[in-house]
């Protein structure tokens, strides 16, 4: 017993100088299949981050005198960024901005996700459904505005409207390629084994979904800003608004000569 331990421990050192003694592999900066340590994922989005950085104040230098005002240094930036922040009270605006954006998605997130679930599931939903959804994803979200406007005014609702309209159809069209994305053996087991539809969907389905489902969703959280830069419903009443547009094309008189 001692001697199999022995040479046991004696393969193991053998094994241990070998490894130390053959060359390392030097590796590479475009590497494949080789994720980086959590150090140098770290070192390198400090670099890429001066990079772009340093590349801003190098154009905003070589750019002519005329046209830096449309390429403000980083200073500038920052300056007016801290400005803004402690003189203006852009925090309570970005306060706001934060309340439409994460409102409008979670309204959307509570439609989009049970609704591809669903179509990911059952074939006649999809084919119900699917055309309709794949169609409203072309339109731009501004061109709802107008709707907008008419149904509920120049008001918040609007405006978490207009950006639950620039999420919802393409979140519903994630949540469907994840959820047909599912290994079909998942299904298949479970319906051998004699579950109902409705434990498959939530016991099988929504668990081995749900990662790529939260992805999707940290993804398009992204879709809500563009929508957000854009002009949005106006604050002016619609009445004002067509007594300002009559006022403009009222004709106007000289005055006559007595």
């Amino acid at each position: 017993m001692e001697g199999a331990t022995a040479a046991n421990r004696s393969r193991k050192e053998d094994t241990a100088a070998s490894e130390e003694d053959a060359p390392r592999h030097k590796e590479r900066f475009f590497e494949l299949l080789s994720p980086p340590s959590g150090r140098r994922t770290a070192v390198l989005g400090v670099i890429g981050a001066a990079a772009f950085f340093a590349a801003w104040e190098v154009g905003h230098y070589i750019t002519p005198e005329s046209g830096q005002r449309f390429l403000p240094s980083v200073e500038q930036v920052l300056g007016k960024l801290i400005f803004l922040f402690t003189e203006k009270g852009f925090l309570k605006d970005v306060a706001v901005s934060c309340m439409r954006i994460f409102g409008s998605f979670f309204v959307a997130s509570a439609i989009a996700v049970p609704l591809g679930i669903a179509m990911g599931c059952f074939g006649n939903l999809k084919a119900l459904v699917n055309p309709t959804v794949s169609g409203w994803r072309y339109l731009p979200a501004a061109s709802f505005i107008p709707l907008l406007l008419v149904w509920f005014g120049p008001s918040e609702t609007a405006k978490i409207g207009l950006l639950f309209l620039g999420v919802v159809f393409f979140l519903v069209a994630m949540v469907l390629d994840n959820t047909e994305a599912i290994q079909r053996e998942f299904i298949e087991a479970a319906l051998t084994m004699g579950a109902s539809r409705k434990r498959i969907v939530f016991e099988v389905v929504v668990p081995a979904v749900a990662p790529a489902i939260i992805d999707s969703m940290r993804t398009m959280t992204a879709g809500g800003w563009p929508p957000l830069a854009r002009p949005g419903p106006s604050r002016r009443p619609p009445h004002r608004l067509h007594h300002d547009r009559a006022a403009r094309e009222r004709p106007r008189h000289g005055r006559r000569r007595g």
